[in-house]
């Protein structure tokens, strides 16, 4: 069984959402961080993803160095969004 210490979940995958796919992850009592990728800002898929199990939410318009940051944030167990703006 692997088990990342951060997934980076598309918040509009095919076939799951990764929304869906986060809260199946927290039942099954993973403890694997979670970080959001979306091409899409919109506070109501931010805030639906942190309450999924979320730490980070990077949008992909973002140059790379932003879902490092991402992912780091999350690892260190830190709430962290990054925008368009950012």
């Amino acid at each position: 069984m692997l088990a990342p210490d951060v997934v980076v979940l598309d918040i509009t995958m095919t076939g799951m959402d990764g929304i869906e796919c986060a809260r199946q992850s927290r039942r099954a009592d993973c403890s694997s961080k979670l970080a959001f990728l979306s091409a899409d800002e919109d506070v109501d898929y931010v805030r639906a993803a942190f309450d999924a199990g979320g730490m980070a939410h990077v949008v992909t318009t973002q140059p790379a160095r932003h879902l490092v940051a991402t992912m780091r944030e999350a690892l260190a167990g830190r709430r962290f969004v990054s925008t368009a703006g950012s």
